[in-house]
């Protein structure tokens, strides 16, 4: 019996924990459930790592220490080391402060510095698992076998595996990964081969969501369901087009889109820039940090007809994306999964055009299904269970 146990890592939001047991998803919970927190902002997922543990034992008599790995859906090794440490960090205090209070004894002063600055978060994912075993009262294994995937191989693992295709192209689209927003596949019988991988500060339609909403006073990962709520309200407008000077849609081309700054695309891996450029283009879309109205009192025609435009643009780029994936996987099934997929609206767009004769949505398309693709991948991919 092969147990793999997913969990979402470093420290960010919408975090859950997924079990595969001999190539089944037996278990995935979210930790919003019990922390009634929207998103598990800055929450690691301590309680859905409980009750994962709960139910593997109490339903098919599979002790902790009979977990084989452990997966999660980043990989440190493709994180520039600014961004890792600054993780590694934020991890640490997350779990010595506040709530968790996630004894770190383990660590002495210099050997939790060298942590730190290497940007060495998965030892603090480790003590996670080994503080929640430990406070179950069972056996915490010597060596916790914690397994990194690639963030958008591991969203692209979530849509194939539950597909029930054997081969097809798969689009991951979100705001980021290490160092992607937006990624075509190409997957036959398990073997994930990336067509096309765009940067986040060129490709991400998730970040330019995120930030349009942001600045329409809806938040960031609220923002972008209630602004695709508040879409049919809007009607074509200077706020349209004004986007679209920002947004190339070209799926003739080498890219089926790109997000402009003055004309050109900005290449950096740097996320602290990534954030300036959309709320830049937001800033100039709308006509300054935010419109004066708000969210709770009466419809704003201007609110609706920014939703409209951001709504419209992103369906637009995703259909060229969809158009060009078909040209150049020669698939004719597709599979998507990341934040982006929830927007049923744009993926109304791609089924109504026929481009593929067949087609799925994973459920769970935002950062909290990135467990089930990770756990997934592992058992398939790094044991050799698949």
């Amino acid at each position: 019996m092969t147990t793999v146990i997913g969990f979402n890592w470093p420290i960010e939001h919408d975090h859950a924990v997924a079990v595969i047991v001999d190539g089944k998803l037996v278990f995935a919970s979210e930790e919003e459930r019990y922390t009634r927190h929207k998103h598990s902002i800055g929450e690691p997922p301590i309680n859905a790592l409980r009750q994962a543990f709960l139910y593997l034992k109490n339903r098919l008599g599979i002790k902790p220490k009979d977990v084989d790995a452990f997966a999660v859906n980043y990989d440190p090794k493709l994180i520039p080391w600014k961004v890792r440490s600054s993780s590694a960090r934020h991890s640490f205090y997350k779990l010595r402060g506040g709530y968790y209070e996630v004894p770190l004894n383990e660590f002495n002063s210099i050997t939790l510095l060298t942590h730190i600055l290497s940007g060495d978060y998965l030892t603090f994912a480790r003590a996670l698992v080994r503080h929640v075993i430990l406070g179950l009262g069972e056996e915490a294994p010597s060596d916790i076998k914690i397994i990194p995937v690639r963030h958008h191989l591991a969203h692209a693992a979530s849509a194939y595996y539950f597909s029930g295709f054997s081969s097809a192209a798969v689009l991951t689209v979100d705001g980021w990964g290490e160092y992607e927003s937006t990624v075509i596949w190409k997957v036959k019988d398990g073997s994930f081969e990336p067509i096309l991988s765009m940067y986040p500060s060129y490709g991400s339609l998730g970040l330019l969501y995120e930030w349009t909403t942001h600045h329409l006073g809806l938040g960031r990962l609220e923002g972008p369901g209630k602004a695709m709520g508040l879409a049919p309200y809007g009607e074509r407008s200077k706020y349209y087009d004004k986007l679209r000077e920002f947004v190339k849609v070209d799926p003739e081309g080498d890219e089926p889109y790109a997000i402009l700054v003055n004309g050109k695309k900005v290449k950096t891996k740097d996320p602290a820039e990534w954030g300036s450029i959309y709320s830049y283009i937001a800033e100039n879309v709308i006509g300054g940090r935010s419109l004066n109205w708000n969210p709770r009192g009466e419809l704003s025609k201007d609110a609706a007809n920014v939703a409209w435009a951001v709504q419209r643009v992103t369906e637009e780029a995703v259909l060229a994306t969809a158009k060009w994936a078909r040209d150049h996987t020669g698939e004719d099934k597709v599979a998507l999964a990341g934040g982006v997929a929830l927007n049923a609206k744009a993926n109304m767009e791609i089924h109504y055009s026929r481009i593929f004769n067949e087609m799925f949505i994973f459920p769970a398309a935002n950062d909290a299904g990135g467990p089930i693709g990770a756990a997934a991948y592992v058992y398939g991919h790094v044991l050799g269970a698949g």
